[in-house]
């Protein structure tokens, strides 16, 4: 019997669920991104000159620090249930940036049979269901 294991997410959210023969059966594990927008804006990242000095933002902003973040939270506990719990593949529904940082941090002997570029972490498991196995 081929276990897949399901990974929804987007920036603020992400599960893991079981999928066994075009079924998703339970959700294993809700993670919530804890840092997304709990941060002050720090007015010298504004490109802005204060006290005669230059600031410019940086090439990643915050958002997209968090983000990563938050990937490799996502990519540790991926990586525990793949060792240990002995799933033969990977379901990846995403939103498109997330997609991305996924796909980036998996590992090349990993099988993705699936994957889908869409907001879905607020989708019911049937409703799911219907978009990744039909």
């Amino acid at each position: 019997m081929d276990r897949k294991l399901v990974i929804v997410a987007d920036a603020a959210k992400a599960y893991f669920a079981v999928g066994e023969q075009k079924r998703l059966h339970r959700i294993i594990l809700e993670m919530v991104n804890e840092d997304l927008d709990t941060h002050e804006p720090d007015p010298k990242r504004n490109g802005r000159t204060i006290g005669g000095l230059n600031f410019y933002d940086p090439h990643t902003d915050l958002k997209e620090s968090e983000s990563q973040a938050f990937v490799k939270k996502i990519m540790d506990t991926l990586n525990h249930f793949m060792e240990e719990q002995h799933y033969e593949s990977l379901i990846l529904v995403a939103t498109p940036k997330m997609l991305g940082l996924i796909r980036k941090k998996l590992k090349p002997h990993w099988n993705v049979v699936h994957s889908l570029a869409l907001e879905a972490t607020q989708m019911s498991l049937q409703e799911l269901e219907r978009k990744v196995f039909s």
